[in-house]
């Protein structure tokens, strides 16, 4: 009796799951093509991850730039679009470079494309780091909420870019960047 009921629990359960993952409203997509067509990019690498407890199975992307820099993108869209981008540089590519391939790699996302389509990433995100009186070159950590400085059309979003520097001289590379992009909420 108690294998038969909880026989029944459990395909209950995975007929759940399998409604609720069914109920996506976006969708991750496949970017290697466009980030291989970006400057300096000499190899993207894909891999969808196993699924998560939630319906929100994450697409990662490795990106690696002439010079050694890595970008790691990683996409859990479904019911909002969650994106981040995880830069590894090193200490010779300069803040200008920096920007443009963190706002290159962005454009080719899908939530890019469906609530910033006018926004320039480079000089926003230019403008909020000098207006804290910060460099992508500093010794010190720092943090942006960029959530009330770059808005989506007709959409909630949570937005935040954080400079780590790595001053290990056994360290592959200087700094870290990492940025952080929610949106869809409430919609």
């Amino acid at each position: 009796m108690i294998k038969k009921y909880l026989a029944c629990c459990l395909v209950i359960l995975f007929s759940v799951a399998n409604v609720e993952a069914s109920q996506c409203i976006y969708q991750d997509k496949d970017l290697t093509d466009s980030l291989l067509k970006l400057d300096d990019v000499i190899s993207v690498a894909s891999e969808k991850q196993v699924s998560h407890p939630t319906t929100e199975i994450p697409l990662k992307h490795v990106v690696i730039f002439q010079g050694g820099d890595v970008a790691i993108i990683e996409q859990k869209n479904c019911v909002i679009f969650n994106l981040s981008i995880n830069m590894l540089l090193s200490e010779d590519t300069s803040e200008e470079v920096i920007v443009k391939r963190l706002s290159d790699m962005l454009q080719v996302t899908p939530v890019i494309t469906k609530y910033f389509e006018n926004t320039n990433f480079s000089h926003d995100i230019n403008t909020n780091i000098k207006k804290g009186n910060f460099t992508l070159t500093q010794n010190d950590v720092f943090e942006l909420n960029l959530t009330d400085e770059i808005s989506g059309k007709n959409v909630e979003t949570e937005m935040a870019l954080e400079y780590s520097p790595n001053d290990s001289m056994y360290a592959l590379y200087s700094r870290t960047i990492s940025f952080y992009l929610g949106a869809g909420m409430h919609n």
